[in-house]
């Protein structure tokens, strides 16, 4: 699966490839998971978000009713498999604490905590796993789905089309990344991570625009989407914490943690804004009016 726009292809061709091909892998993982389940749920899931990017990059041309009801589809449909995702990543995410600040937590408390986030994590795996019927429907959806994205309308001519949605998905996290840099709640970090990994994903779609620049700026983006996902992981272990007692009833501890916690969100959040000055260094207008110039040099 070539999850990329070649040179010699019609970019409203590639489009429709891309999807249909982003759905046949996810119907096979599918089939598999029973003998593979984390890496099919893992990946399946991942492949719902390029889905995303990729109606993001083609919204103007879908139109907005089309585009809406695309989008909610992947989005409610890859919300069934987060949960499955989201309890393992607690466990990592806790792992990580303890790793970074090994003398501030005690051996014991990370042990039995971390105990009680497996076991939860594996309660809501074996739920899902068990459900057949929920996997059959899934994968019937896509199947049925792919014929609608055969009958995409996209009919201007070449990059013209991605050009909107290029420049919105730019705007948009240049937009949150100065929102986070006010403020740095996590709704405003929540909002820039979703915008980033939506323009890694396009510049990886259009890397043969210019393989010399575009590489090197979805290793950038890469390592920010990693940055603020982490910020993330850490964000939703604290809401676990402090709205599950069943998870941590010492309060002493629990306090401890969701300190170690906000410094090791601070540090991430320090570390995304440097690599982001590299990424969101000039209007979405002059990004997108390049990376169009890149396209076009490439074609002759």
């Amino acid at each position: 699966m070539a999850f990329k726009i070649s040179i010699n292809e019609r970019i409203n061709l590639a489009v429709k490839r891309i999807g249909i091909e982003l759905l046949d892998d996810s119907i096979t993982r599918l089939k598999n998971v029973n003998h593979s389940f984390d890496d099919s749920i893992h990946e399946t899931r991942k492949n719902f978000k390029k889905m995303r990017a990729l109606l993001r990059l083609i919204r103007f041309e879908l139109g907005n009713q089309n585009y809406r009801n695309e989008n909610i589809l992947f989005r409610d449909t890859g919300r069934i498999l987060s949960g499955i995702r989201d309890a393992a990543v607690m466990v990592e995410t806790l792992d990580l604490i303890y790793k970074h600040f090994p003398d501030r937590i005690n051996k014991d408390d990370y042990k039995e905590l971390r105990k009680k986030l497996s076991l939860r994590a594996r309660r809501i795996r074996t739920q899902f796993k068990n459900n057949k019927e929920l996997i059959e429907a899934i994968k019937n959806i896509l199947d049925l789905h792919k014929i609608k994205i055969a009958n995409w309308q996209l009919d201007k001519k070449e990059f013209d089309q991605i050009v909107p949605g290029l420049q919105l998905v730019y705007e948009q996290g240049y937009k949150a990344m100065n929102e986070a840099v006010k403020s740095s709640s996590s709704e405003n970090y929540h909002r820039w991570r979703k915008s980033v990994k939506y323009l890694w994903y396009h510049v990886r779609i259009l890397v043969e625009a210019w393989n010399d620049y575009m590489q090197p700026l979805s290793e950038k983006l890469s390592t920010l989407s990693d940055l603020l996902g982490s910020e993330h992981d850490l964000v939703e272990l604290r809401k676990l914490l402090m709205y599950e007692p069943s998870l941590l009833n010492n309060n002493e501890l629990k306090t401890k943690l969701l300190n170690l916690i906000g410094q090791e969100r601070l540090k991430l959040q320090t570390e995304a804004k440097l690599v982001a000055q590299y990424i969101y260094s000039e209007s979405p207008e002059n990004f997108v009016s390049r990376i169009h110039s890149y396209w076009n040099q490439s074609q002759v």
